[in-house]
């Protein structure tokens, strides 16, 4: 009688009534039927139910997929059916066992996440391994379900004498992102503009960047316009912010957004890339509507080289493509991809494909053939890791579910496997006439001052040089004219000619220059 007795906060909540979330965990997302069926793909939410029921030992669910794709949804929806709510574990100086006790008295599961980066069960109990093991008698001891959530795959090994089971939680399709897109909207008031199935298809992010994509447009909205209205720009910024996020490291945002009608090219070429185009918008109507992609065991990504001499303008229609389809393009750094570590290259690649698959940005292989070249006999070491390089890539291609641009102009070097799993092969050739006086036209812009004396039909008959080396002889000649302090004559045009000329090593001919000759002669003397 002399003694005091304290108890357990917690526990005293619970027998007065007042039950609450014990230190340490956080609530997992509200049960969503209709989402988590989506988000399983082929997988029936029943089915999981029914095993997760009473059985020889408490189950254990790992749902593994990529973040953001609903794996705490689908495990709160499948908590819901067995008549628990879901109790998601935060990491940090937490008691298990009080954790344990309280989700058994008030019926609940448990959930963790294993590794994704976040501290997880490595702040209850040193590193994930030993934590997880923790994690795991103690549900056992307490019979509670365990949903743990994780990228890939665990060890079965982890789990021995244990009710297991491992469910891939894929990217959501289209069909699901628009839902997803349809239920965000109808909270909020949006321009007309806005076209839901258009960002469902454009871009692959997974439920949980949509919603982050979502508020990131609303605070855009909200800068933009005291009314917070939503429009489509809005939508498209916060869509492209996530898709910049993990991409940033290895590659390299092209910023130039140059419009469809800034590419001149024969018209065989501007159908073949309308076509690369007319891929990516109707993918899902074709491979998944129409069943074209049922069976395959490859990636169903849309690939394209763009093959053709330095300067005709394969940077640029990969840009204005992306442009046309609302993507980002990102340059491949091969500085930061390429390592002379054994095995560093192949991780870099990975991290790369994984994050384009995500983000749904266009990846540009500039100086393809750096990377995809042909294969050789092995003779040393040097040229057998450098073939498995190569090896993993055509791997990697053949999984990708992105798109991807690659461009060289020694097509020659590329391994032929590479070539055979593009979807398109569209060669640059050097302008002609016609076309080279088009891409004048477009390199001096109507606000530009013109002297009377320029003559465009003289520059594209005389000048045979691509459209890479017109925009530098503008550029330059534009600076020359700004020295000078007047308009751009023909003057300054040759003479930004004779520039570009040297550079390349060609010599200045009375064919190409003509009466103009004299005068950038008489100016180097």
């Amino acid at each position: 009688a002399g003694r005091a007795l304290e108890i357990d906060a917690d526990l005293v909540a619970f027998l007065t009534g007042n039950p609450h979330l014990p230190a340490g965990v956080a609530a997992g997302p509200p049960p969503d039927s209709d989402r988590a069926a989506g988000l399983l793909g082929g997988t029936a939410p029943q089915q999981l139910i029914r095993w997760l029921g009473p059985g020889a030992a408490p189950p254990i669910l790992v749902l593994h997929g990529p973040p953001g794709s609903g794996r705490r949804t689908v495990a709160a929806l499948l908590a819901a059916g067995i008549g628990s709510a879901l109790w998601m574990l935060q990491g940090g100086d937490t008691d298990l066992l009080r954790i344990c006790r309280d989700a058994f008295l008030q019926h609940a599961g448990l959930g963790a996440v294993v590794g994704d980066g976040h501290a997880g069960l490595g702040a209850v109990a040193g590193d994930d391994r030993a934590g997880l093991k923790r994690l795991v008698e103690l549900a056992g001891t307490f019979g509670l379900p365990l949903f743990l959530v994780s990228q890939q795959p665990l060890e079965p090994h982890l789990f021995r004498e244990a009710r297991l089971a491992q469910v891939a939680v894929p990217l959501a399709d289209q069909p699901v992102r628009e839902q997803i897109w349809l239920e965000l909207l109808a909270k909020v008031p949006h321009a007309a503009d806005v076209e839901p199935a258009a960002l469902a298809a454009t871009y692959r992010l997974t439920p949980g960047r949509i919603h982050d994509a979502f508020w990131l447009g609303r605070e855009q909205a909200w800068l933009r316009s005291l009314d917070g209205v939503l429009t489509q720009a809005d939508l498209v910024a916060g869509c492209k912010a996530q898709s910049s996020a993990r991409l940033g490291t290895m590659a390299r945002r092209l910023t130039g957004r140059p419009p469809w009608e800034a590419l001149v090219l024969p018209q065989d070429q501007m159908e073949q890339l309308g076509e690369f185009c007319d891929w990516v918008r109707h993918r899902h109507r074709v491979l998944k509507e129409w069943g074209f992609g049922d069976g395959q065991t490859r990636g169903l990504g849309i690939s394209a080289l763009f093959a053709g001499g330095s300067g005709t303008g394969k940077t640029l229609a990969a840009e204005a493509v992306a442009t046309k389809l609302g993507l980002d393009v990102y340059r491949i750094d091969l500085s930061a991809v390429v390592s002379k570590y054994i095995g560093e290259t192949e991780k870099n690649l990975a991290h790369v494909f994984d994050a384009a698959e995500e983000s749904h940005a266009l990846l540009f292989f500039d100086e393809a053939d750096a990377l995809f070249g042909k294969r050789t006999e092995v003779k040393d070491a040097h040229d057998r890791y450098a073939n498995i390089e190569i090896n993993y890539l055509l791997q990697r291609m053949e999984a990708f579910d992105g798109l991807t641009v690659l461009a060289t102009n020694r097509v020659e070097d590329l391994d032929e496997a590479f070539k055979r799993r593009l979807s398109f092969q569209i060669s640059f050739p050097m302008p002609e006439q016609v076309q080279r006086r088009r891409i004048w036209q477009v390199h001096l812009p109507e606000s530009a001052p013109l002297a009377p004396d320029v003559d465009l039909d003289f520059l594209a008959a005389r000048l045979a040089v691509p459209g890479g080396n017109i925009r530098n002889i503008a550029l330059g000649a534009a600076f020359l004219a700004a020295a000078d302090g007047g308009p751009i004559s023909m003057l300054h045009l040759v003479r930004a000619a004779r520039r570009e000329y040297e550079k390349a090593g060609r010599p200045c001919t009375e064919r190409e220059f003509g009466a103009y000759l004299p005068l950038i002669q008489r100016e180097r003397r």
